[in-house]
């Protein structure tokens, strides 16, 4: 992934989300809800199809690191 922009480009964001969980509840009939989790970064990318954070970026080489890609398409189930 190329971003042609620095630190000064661009803003800090925070994104919140919902993480999966695959629970093993063999006899259990308890609810499960989804893990509610955020990330802190440079917003590169904030498309119809993915939001990119940066964590990381080096001044020496110009280049992004530590990326966190959320996807904006909604799962879909098959039969």
């Amino acid at each position: 992934m190329k971003y042609d922009v620095t630190p000064a480009d661009v803003d800090v964001v925070v994104v919140d989300w919902a993480d999966i969980v695959r629970v093993e509840n063999w006899n259990d009939d308890e609810e499960v809800d989804f893990i509610e989790a955020a990330c802190v970064g440079w917003l590169l990318e904030d498309s119809p199809k993915r939001i990119v954070l940066a964590s990381s970026y080096n001044y020496d080489t110009d280049t992004w690191a530590d990326y966190h890609i959320f996807p904006k398409q909604a799962p879909t189930v098959r039969k």
